[in-house]
């Protein structure tokens, strides 16, 4: 399990000095804007560091006919640190076909959240890290194994627990 080994701390980061600049400048490709690439890395980095410390609350977002089609052994390894999914939310909606098995009526499936509460030993620094790279706006972190601590709602109820909702589902 060495790839879940804790980075060193630099500047109360997980990376040192040369790899938060390649990181910078992999990241800036996607926004180009090196303030905001500053400050999503930064974010991302102080987010994750407090999750490896004390673990946390994460989110994942799927798409099921109902709850009873929730697979609670395999909940899944993609999660986000944020909780909020309006940059992507309609690329996933569109691509519902694509996760999916073929005899499957996929229009039949509504968005849920599962909001888990992890420990921190769980969690894939190394390739969360990668995978924040390449998709920077997603701020995903990868899971090792399934979360147990976790609560299911529909994407709906929690847009409007968080005061968000427009009546409607996409954004």
């Amino acid at each position: 399990m060495n790839y879940i080994m804790k980075y060193k701390i630099y500047e109360n980061n997980l990376i040192d000095h040369n790899e938060y600049n390649e990181y910078l400048e992999i990241i800036n490709y996607h926004f180009n804007d090196i303030e905001r690439s500053k400050e999503e890395l930064d974010y991302y980095l102080q987010t994750i560091k407090k999750l490896q410390e004390k673990g946390g609350e994460i989110y994942r977002l799927i798409f099921l006919v109902n709850e009873k089609h929730l697979n609670q052994e395999n909940l899944g390894d993609h999660w986000n640190i944020t909780g909020d999914f309006s940059s992507f939310y309609n690329s996933l909606n569109d691509d519902i076909p694509n996760y999916y098995d073929e005899d499957d009526n996929e229009y039949e499936r509504k968005p849920y959240i599962i909001i888990a509460n992890i420990n921190p030993e769980i969690i894939d620094i190394v390739g969360s890290l990668e995978q924040f790279i390449e998709l920077p706006n997603e701020h995903e972190i990868l899971l090792t194994e399934n979360p147990t601590n976790y609560k299911l709602m529909t994407y709906e109820q929690y847009l409007k627990d968080k005061g968000e909702w427009r009546g409607f589902i996409g954004h």
